[in-house]
């Protein structure tokens, strides 16, 4: 079982509290008690007992306050970290997992244990090369930034399309397009996009990126700077699920898109509570992160992407400007 411990300032004192379970405990002769343990654990992220969970999923404790005493334990190889407030701790895997197998993750901490056992997705088996996937941007959650996900989410594509140009035990190759306003076919009107090698040693989950991706969306470009795309394939192949997906959004190149000057933007957005942030490509302060998750898809029967380059537009007619 493999055990990380997490001492700060107030370590000492926790090993004075030994014992710390709920009850009193006297310090030395002077016959003062301390107030029992009143920590609670809030949530675990997943629930005990969740099924059809990623090999390289992290599981998460969040507490009612902070406990520097707090450990994490688990059947399998990780390294515990804490969120910038101390209150989440959360357990990495080291390597992938193993696929239809249950585990268990325990946090032990002042006011006693807690574990969280779960069970892995289902193998992948299937060949997906050359299947397509519309992941559904506009039904996912959008936890960055806050406050504004419901105004931002009009503003994005309705579907990326992705389709599985290869894909082996190491590594996975997608193409990638924007669809057609309401519908899941091909904007052949705007550049594919082209992704790295993924990595895909944790099959059927896969991880896109980092990398800078354009989009284009009603005539309007902007790039989504350090992209990164995760998911997970149904065992038949048949959807992507439990999918997220990470970046950062210049608002000098979409501002004009929703009616406002780049400062206004960020102006707006620190009254809904968030704010923009320095730019990763010149250290600019007019970045977002956007942050969604929940992102689901499912398989387009039949669909095979066309590469289209910039200003390209397989299939239009010569004299009909049918990509503006």
């Amino acid at each position: 079982m493999r055990t990380v411990q997490m001492m700060g300032v107030f370590g000492l004192a926790g090993l004075v509290l030994a014992g710390c379970d709920g009850g009193e405990v006297k310090l030395g002769d002077s016959g003062t008690t301390a107030p029992k343990c009143e920590i609670t654990v809030t949530g675990t992220d997943p629930a005990d007992g969740a099924t059809d969970i990623a090999l390289n999923a992290t599981v998460s404790f969040t507490l009612s306050e902070v406990d520097d005493t707090a450990s994490i334990s688990a059947d399998y190889d990780g390294a515990m970290t804490a969120s910038e407030d101390g209150l989440t701790l959360t357990w990495t895997p080291t390597g992938a997992l193993t696929a239809e197998t249950t585990y268990t993750v325990t946090l032990d901490f002042c006011g006693g244990s807690e574990s969280v056992s779960f069970s892995t997705v289902e193998a992948l088996d299937i060949d997906i090369a050359d299947h397509t996937y519309a992941l559904e941007l506009r039904n996912a959650s959008i936890d960055e930034p806050a406050g504004v996900g419901g105004i931002l989410a009009d503003q994005l594509p309705e579907f990326i399309l992705m389709q599985v140009v290869s894909a082996d035990a190491s590594n996975i190759q997608f193409m990638g397009s924007l669809a057609i306003e309401g519908s899941t076919d091909q904007d052949t009107c705007s550049a594919t996009i082209g992704f790295p090698s993924a990595d895909f040693s944790t099959a059927p989950s896969f991880a896109v990126g980092p990398q800078d991706t354009v989009l284009t969306v009603g005539g309007y470009s902007a790039t989504l700077y350090g992209m990164e795309l995760e998911g997970t394939f149904a065992s038949d192949g048949s959807s992507i699920n439990d999918g997220t997906l990470r970046g950062a959004i210049d608002m000098r190149e979409v501002a004009e898109l929703l009616g406002y000057t780049p400062e206004d933007a960020c102006n707006l957005l620190g009254a809904f509570g968030a704010s923009c942030e320095a730019c990763p490509q010149d250290g600019e302060g007019f970045c977002i992160t956007l942050a969604a998750s929940d992102l689901e898809g499912d398989l387009v029967d039949g669909l095979e992407l066309i590469e289209v380059a910039d200003n390209d537009c397989p299939g239009c007619e010569s004299g009909e400007p049918v990509c503006q």
